[in-house]
């Protein structure tokens, strides 16, 4: 989402959250409070919304039909995903001028694509595959820097 910002993030019933609304503001946001108050609900919603492999097996609060998540992303666009407690997933990707993707995940997919980054899959990965993921996802490539290293190195050791 390279310069895309999320301007707005609304849920509700979704986990232990009744409802959130927030508007973050700034580079940097932080996200602060007590034990059990919504911290890590708030960006797993933010993750479930972009993401559909993302959705917990209970996603939907419990006692609610369904939960929802609407994020309002700085270039117009915003994303409402619905979370039924029976499992069902809607997702629709729309803008106030009327346009609706015919195939959201696949555009949200595109947006997020190559500076998204699954933490639990990442924690789950070998020193090797963290480092290059982690070089995929910022952009660098260290092949001459590699390169150079393994020739200086060598050069080292004669």
């Amino acid at each position: 989402m390279s310069g895309v910002r999320i301007v707005k993030l609304e849920a509700e019933q979704i986990k232990r959250i009744n409802a959130i609304s927030i508007e973050p503001s700034g580079n940097v946001v932080v996200v602060g409070g007590k034990c059990g108050q919504g911290k890590t609900t708030a960006l797993d919603c933010i993750w479930m919304a972009l993401k559909t492999k993302a959705i917990p097996g209970k996603p939907a609060r419990d006692g609610a039909e369904a939960g929802v998540i609407t994020l309002t992303l700085s270039n117009g666009l915003i994303v409402k995903k619905t979370i039924k407690a029976s499992g069902a997933v809607s997702l629709t990707v729309t803008n106030a001028d009327g346009f609706r993707a015919q195939k959201p995940q696949e555009m949200l997919d595109n947006l997020i694509g190559s500076v998204s980054l699954d933490p639990l899959a990442f924690i789950k990965m070998g020193r090797k595959e963290q480092y290059d993921e982690l070089a995929r996802v910022v952009g660098l490539d260290f092949t001459t820097l590699d390169a150079e290293r393994k020739r200086v190195f060598e050069e080292r050791t004669e």
